[in-house]
């Protein structure tokens, strides 16, 4: 109310001076206000109906659960495909972008729900897979992964790891100009991700996964859809971080969130602002810090970690050391179809930059 008295004290004013012509722009602009509130409503509206959607889903998968159990029947939960848009896969959520984990996860044999000796056996080998990188691997162990499902009942462990190769594939997929390929892959993992939570609440790579395929689905989403994205992001990456706090592809993910923010657009921030009480403050320092944390507690070279830290240092218009990580970045080898994306744009980077790497002493 104090926002629409402020509009119309300046309406007011341009009319004692523009007359008339101000008269016909404070009603032009005074319909549009109502039009955006009224679409605003819409919006909140539908957001209950999708609410109400996704729980009549998810009590629909606890009876079918419920009885399969009961029957003693191996029959896994699989991809529902019943969730098309971010704010229907996590209604409770509060934020946007196409994120991957990079680094080393810290994989658990222990993982709830593994028991048996061939199930450990399966995720050590599925484990070796992913961390190869290649499509190739990750196909096979998106095979080997789907039929462990086709005969068991699903466990969070298997969910995640389909997460991740959803992903991945996603990735390679866009890597060769299939976007329509990559959003069919996307989906998919944002499935498995839900699943794996709805299993395991508390299994922190379920909500790193959920959260970077989130970000991933981005991609072909509007303005106002992936924002509300990247506070489900927000909501996952923090969780997942009070269950692991020394992941380094966590502290990476918090700083691709907080590198992100940074940089919204104006109108960016007025549609975040339009949404959301108040966008989250976040600065490029701080996004550099956490870059830095996931520097050191990756045990292995980073390519892209590196990278973020070189665009930090650009957007802060400190060439030189941003070149010292582009080199950082550049002189690491590519193992993976991420690695392949981020090279290159690591060479474009230093084609432009270069010029400002400090001399040696």
């Amino acid at each position: 109310m104090n926002q629409q008295s402020n509009v119309i004290s300046i309406a007011l004013g341009a009319c004692a001076v523009l007359g008339a012509a101000g008269v016909v722009l404070w009603n032009y602009f005074y319909e549009s206000r109502r039009r955006v509130l009224l679409q605003q409503e819409i919006s909140r509206l539908d957001l209950t109906v999708n609410q109400l959607r996704a729980e009549l889903e998810a009590a629909r998968l606890r009876k079918i659960k419920s009885s399969s159990s009961s029957s003693r029947r191996s029959s896994p939960t699989r991809s529902v495909r019943s969730f098309r848009t971010v704010s229907n896969y996590d209604s409770e959520e509060d934020e946007f972008f196409d994120l991957s984990s990079g680094g080393d996860d810290e994989f658990d044999n222990d993982t709830p729900g593994i028991v048996d000796e061939a199930l450990k056996s399966l995720i050590e080998n599925v484990d070796v897979l992913l961390k190869t990188g290649t499509s190739e691997s990750r196909r096979e162990a998106y095979s080997k992964l789907t039929a462990y499902l086709s005969k068991h009942e699903a466990n969070s462990g298997i969910l995640w790891r389909l997460a991740k190769c959803c992903h991945g594939l996603g990735t390679a997929c866009a890597a060769m100009g299939h976007m329509d390929q990559k959003k069919e892959f996307i989906l998919e993992g944002l499935d498995y991700a839900k699943q794996a939570l709805d299993i395991n609440s508390n299994d922190a790579e379920a909500h790193k996964w959920f959260a970077i395929l989130t970000g991933a689905y981005g991609d072909y989403l509007g303005m106002k859809e992936k924002i509300e994205g990247g506070y489900v992001f927000k909501t996952h990456v923090e969780k997942a971080i009070t269950l692991r706090p020394e992941d380094a592809s966590l502290r990476h993910l918090v700083g691709r969130f907080k590198y992100e923010v940074a940089n919204l657009s104006w109108i960016e921030r007025k549609v975040a602002n339009t949404l959301f009480a108040e966008v989250p403050a976040a600065t490029l320092p701080e996004a550099i810090e956490d870059f830095k944390a996931a520097h050191k507690l990756n045990p292995t070279p980073w390519k892209e970690n590196s990278l973020f830290l070189a665009k930090c240092y650009i957007a802060q218009n400190n060439y030189a050391e941003a070149v010292h990580w582009l080199d950082d970045a550049a002189a690491i080898s590519v193992t993976s179809c991420e690695d392949e994306v981020c090279e290159l744009e690591v060479q474009n980077l230093l084609a432009s930059y270069s010029g400002y790497r400090k001399k040696n002493s």
